[in-house]
């Protein structure tokens, strides 16, 4: 997803039903499964930073179970855990660690 200069970084959205209405009324595209709730918790991420910064583990293709183990113990308090997993349920990343899981790709 590219970033959107008409998007005002200053600009909070509580919900996300608020930030689809400011994106429907300005025209913006939500195409892509999941833009909503990554720019939701981009702003959230603005005032609170979450508790995965500079884990590079959260980005990571493979992880082990240990890994997946302590990573879940960092996710668990993370005060934007609801807005990772809103983002991860509906994008479904391919790779790294969303919420306190990892969320593959469905298999056809």
């Amino acid at each position: 997803m590219t970033e959107n200069a008409a998007e005002p970084a200053e600009m909070r959205f509580d919900t996300v039903e608020a930030l689809e209405a400011y994106l429907a009324a300005t025209n913006q595209p939500t195409n892509a499964p999941g833009d909503t709730q990554l720019r939701m918790l981009r702003h959230a991420m603005q005032d609170t930073p979450p508790a995965c910064r500079d884990d590079e583990r959260f980005v990571a293709d493979y992880l082990t179970a240990q890994h997946r183990v302590e990573l879940g113990r960092i996710c668990r308090p993370c005060p934007l855990r609801n807005q990772c997993r809103a983002y991860a349920t509906r994008a479904r990343p391919e790779a790294g660690f969303w919420a306190g899981q990892m969320y593959d790709q469905p298999t056809g």
